[in-house]
């Protein structure tokens, strides 16, 4: 078999490879359009913002009241009672430092082992990534990657320098998570980044003792909980991409260069514990403290799919 003949083999299986994650995808060898690396997914540093101003769920009927307050009091508030509910589930010695600095590291080796995939997308550089993203998010991102890169170009995202790391954003979801797809049995209201879902009263035109409403209530939130948190991490961050020369003289175009100093906004997913009590399986027999035995997920970057969640306009 001829030299050719090799790399012809070597790239189609490269190829192969890229449409058996990307189910949409054709073979890179097949790409009519020039590859743009400008076209995947990830925020240049001057770039603005993909979600520039959050719009945060107002107090809903029955809670209407809280509207009085200006939104910033309401969201204050709101962080805190999520923070209060991640913190009593994984303790006062764990979030919010611990969990910082956590994020902070596995943040930077998540863009290692995309950049790694990037470069070289085979099944052995995708497997270390799936206990670090979410599956929505390797599709988004990575599945992102088709027509933007060259099977020899060296891709490089990468985090520098940290300067800073702290906690935006708590999101809880109490009850049932399949609860949107139940109406006639669940009520499912949203404040701020607090869902939750209700059991509806079973006939409601019949008066409800307080026992049996706050029954009702609390067998509803128990049915399930699911926290995500949204860390801001102020740090050097760069995106580059090489390009090796015709020849054998071992030398490489740079085809693009981004680094800058921002703020990378990575977001951390709990799993979805169903019934809520699973999510402290043990406590330590010294301290108290809940054991973590889960692991977080990343599940977004940059709002890269927060941004298509939201509905078209607030009314």
């Amino acid at each position: 078999m001829s030299f050719y003949t090799r790399t012809a083999l070597a790239a189609r299986r490269a190829a192969t490879l890229r449409c058996r994650f990307f189910s949409s995808c054709r073979p890179i060898f097949e790409q009519q359009k020039p590859l743009d690396p400008f076209a995947f997914p990830w925020l240049m540093s001057n770039a603005p913002k993909r979600i520039e101003q959050y719009p945060y769920a107002k107090a809903p009927k029955g809670w209407d009241f809280m509207n009085i307050l200006p939104r910033s009091v309401q969201l204050s508030l709101c962080r805190w009672v999520c923070e209060r509910i991640l913190t009593i589930n994984t303790g006062d010695s764990y979030f919010p430092d611990q969990f910082l600095i956590g994020a902070s590291l596995s943040t930077r080796k998540m863009l290692e082992l995309i950049s790694q995939f990037l470069t070289n997308p085979s099944e052995e550089t995708l497997t270390p990534l799936q206990p670090l993203m979410t599956p929505e998010l390797q599709q988004a991102l990575l599945g992102s990657a088709q027509g933007c890169f060259g099977l020899r170009d060296h891709v490089n995202i990468s985090i520098p320098q940290i300067y800073d790391c702290s906690v935006q954003n708590v999101w809880v979801r109490l009850g049932n998570p399949r609860a949107s797809e139940q109406p006639r049995v669940y009520e499912v209201l949203h404040w701020m980044t607090m869902q939750v879902a209700l059991k509806r009263q079973i006939l409601e035109d019949q008066m409800e003792s307080y026992v049996d409403f706050r029954s009702r209530v609390n067998q509803g939130l128990m049915e399930g909980v699911q926290v995500s948190v949204d860390a801001v991490i102020d740090a050097d961050v760069r995106y580059m991409v090489t390009r090796p020369q015709g020849g054998d003289n071992g030398k490489e175009d740079i085809v693009l260069y981004d680094e800058g100093r921002r703020s990378l906004l990575v977001r951390f997913d709990s799993p979805t514990f169903e019934p809520a009590n699973k999510m402290v399986s043990a406590r330590d027999p010294e301290t108290g403290e809940p054991v973590l035995d889960w692991q977080w997920r990343i599940g977004d970057i940059d709002q890269l799919l927060e941004q298509h969640r939201l509905p078209e306009k607030e009314e």
